[in-house]
């Protein structure tokens, strides 16, 4: 009786939980455990991609942060797969601040030479550009490359295949994420995500420039601007195309899905979540994922036992996720964050050499306000630490998400899982996308528990009551605290 008890309370949360996302989530799809598959490690990862990449007849369709421009292994991969299937063609949309930071040889020379070698009617590169920086007419001449990020950027990660097949994943496409850089990887056998995810690529690649070879050209490469009806995002235009981006968008997410197939034999239903800030009008942004993460733990907040794990390698959610994870009625939940061991930018060059320090610093004030509201035991702060970034079998941490988890079997039944960061440069500067999945099927549940455990793993308690920080590092967090 107490065990049912308890997973009547699981479902209780489950269905208010519904009841609130149907108030402003328009789209969800049903599938069932044995569609999905979880991912554990970046050489899984990097294998699976190109798999399926040799493996799709009809089309491929790439959303990352970057391609690394030394990723010739893989660009022969799809080049492989375009030859060998006269009728595949090759969707590809990057970040095009990242895609072009080198000088001469970049990313975007390396995605240049596929489409000269494949023509561009089979292979569509597109580079998004936040609209704040194209419109910016000082930004080539006062900010640096290496910091022109602070507009903002394109930062979904989801990779599809063919009309059935989709991968959620906060991994970009380069040699750290498919060696030793930790993330997560769910891949779903679904015609409707994957079609939902196909057309989320193709609407922000019209939002986009263009990527065209150019042999003349010290880059190897253009880009182009070759739409007809969509303004180009320059100072002059910036109105004109947030007002058709603005239009695009919300009709985009106002569109319900309707699932043809029966929908009462499946166990777990999937919502896309995603943030588009930069592409809507200031105030009228209609983006649903800041909404959807709030409602999770608000709902938290009518139900006891239940608990969490809140995890990003970039420890830096915004105040009122903060708050809300402090005041959760819990017993056993847990933040897990990269250790500055575990930071990318660890031993990096010039400023950015503080970063580790400062997101450490970050999470130390999250944990004082965990100790002022008395709920150290309740909240473990660990840091995720295998071995030292750049020295031989070190690792890097860059996993971010939510897990719910009942009382009773201590799994999961829901996780979020997908590019976002939750921070305040998520919800203003960045385009992001997530999934929200929710399951009460054992086997799954099981399966998103060892997902959970393998990064638990590698996890400690911090130690952080006479964590000493540098005053520059605290002065540079609180300047820059929107852009981390």
């Amino acid at each position: 009786m107490h065990t049912v008890f308890k997973r009547t309370l699981m479902d209780s949360y489950i269905n208010r939980l519904q009841t609130n996302f149907n108030k402003f989530l328009k789209t969800k799809f049903y599938v069932n455990a044995n569609q999905i598959q979880i991912l554990t490690n970046p050489t899984d990862f990097y294998n699976h991609l190109k798999f399926k990449i040799l493996h799709s007849k009809d089309r491929i369709f790439l959303s990352s942060l970057y391609l690394g421009k030394n990723e010739t292994e893989l660009v022969e991969t799809i080049s492989k797969a375009l030859n060998s299937n006269p009728n595949l063609k090759v969707y590809l949309l990057f970040d095009g601040l990242r895609s072009t930071r080198e000088k001469n040889f970049s990313s975007a020379t390396l995605l240049s030479n596929l489409i000269a070698k494949h023509d561009h009617d089979r292979v569509f590169v597109s580079l998004y550009f936040n609209p704040s920086f194209n419109s910016s007419i000082w930004k080539d001449k006062l900010i640096p490359k290496r910091f022109n990020e602070i507009f903002g950027l394109q930062h979904m990660k989801f990779y599809g295949f063919d009309n059935d097949y989709v991968m959620l994943s906060g991994a970009n496409l380069s040699d750290d994420y498919f060696k030793n850089r930790q993330d997560r990887y769910y891949c779903f056998q679904s015609t409707g995500l994957n079609n939902y995810y196909f057309r989320l690529h193709r609407l922000v690649s019209s939002l986009s420039y263009k990527l065209y070879p150019n042999k003349n050209s010290k880059t190897g490469f253009n880009l182009s601007w070759n739409s007809e009806t969509v303004p180009e995002p320059i100072a002059l235009n910036k109105r004109k195309f947030l007002k058709y981006s603005s239009k695009l968008l919300e009709n985009f997410m106002n569109q319900e899905i309707k699932q043809q197939d029966d929908v009462k034999n499946k166990d777990t239903i999937v919502y896309p979540i995603s943030s588009f800030v930069p592409l809507f009008h200031k105030y009228q942004d209609k983006s649903n994922e800041k909404i959807s993460i709030m409602s999770i733990f608000n709902t938290i907040q009518k139900t006891d036992n239940l608990n969490w794990v809140f995890t990003t390698g970039y420890f830096n959610p915004i105040k009122s996720l903060q708050r809300i994870l402090i005041n959760s009625q819990v017993s056993n939940s847990h933040v897990i964050t990269a250790s500055k061991f575990a930071n990318s930018f660890y031993q990096s060059r010039g400023i950015s050499k503080d970063i580790p320090n400062a997101y450490l610093y970050l999470t130390y004030k999250f944990y004082k306000n965990v100790e002022r509201n008395d709920k150290l035991d309740q909240i473990h702060i660990k840091e995720w630490q295998n071995g030292i970034i750049h020295q031989p079998n070190g690792w890097s941490y860059h996993a971010k998400g939510v897990w719910l988890l009942d009382q009773i079997s201590k799994m999961p039944f829901l996780t979020v899982i997908g590019s976002s960061n939750y921070t305040n440069r998520s919800y203003s500067l960045d385009l992001e996308t997530n999934l929200v999945l929710i399951t009460t099927d054992t086997g799954l549940r099981e399966r998103m528990n060892d997902e959970v455990q393998n990064i638990l793993n590698y996890s400690e308690d911090i130690q952080l009551r006479k964590l000493k920080i540098n005053n520059n590092v605290k002065i540079l967090t609180s300047i820059f605290n929107r852009l981390l």
